[in-house]
């Protein structure tokens, strides 16, 4: 279990349980949907945190209507860039008593983490306000 908590792999369940005295005073229609990672507007920063976990960044703007929160989540993914050389391989080889090295290059391929934002929550005084989801 120490492993997923230090990973960022908080489930729906620990959510839930971390919260529970808020959860369970919360209307069934609305448990329903927490527990199936769906947020309406008018829903407090709260409920988003149980539905979705905690944001991976949070950007506040301020207007003169007023501040807003926005709560950013994002996927990583692996991006292939190619490959690059990390060394040679070494082999001894001997033909007609004459002992030579022979050095083969040694590739590996490279990734990169690509975050893509899949869900921007904003919340204004606490409220959602606004919802927007990445295609």
């Amino acid at each position: 279990m120490l492993v997923a908590t230090v990973l960022g792999c908080e489930t729906i369940d620990d959510r839930i349980a971390r919260n529970a005295e808020y959860f369970s005073a919360l209307p069934v229609s609305v448990q329903a949907h927490l527990r199936a990672g769906e947020v309406e507007l008018g829903y407090t920063e709260a409920m988003a945190e149980i539905a979705f976990g905690r944001p991976d960044t949070v950007r506040r703007r301020a207007n003169a209507q007023g501040e807003t929160v926005a709560w950013l989540y994002r996927n990583n993914h692996p991006v292939y860039e190619g490959t690059y050389l990390v060394g040679y391989r070494v082999y001894e080889v001997e033909s007609g008593g004459v002992r030579r090295l022979i050095h083969f290059p040694e590739f590996r391929p490279f990734y990169r983490n690509e975050a893509k934002e899949y869900l921007r929550l904003t919340f204004s005084r606490g409220t959602l306000v606004e919802i927007e989801r990445s295609e």
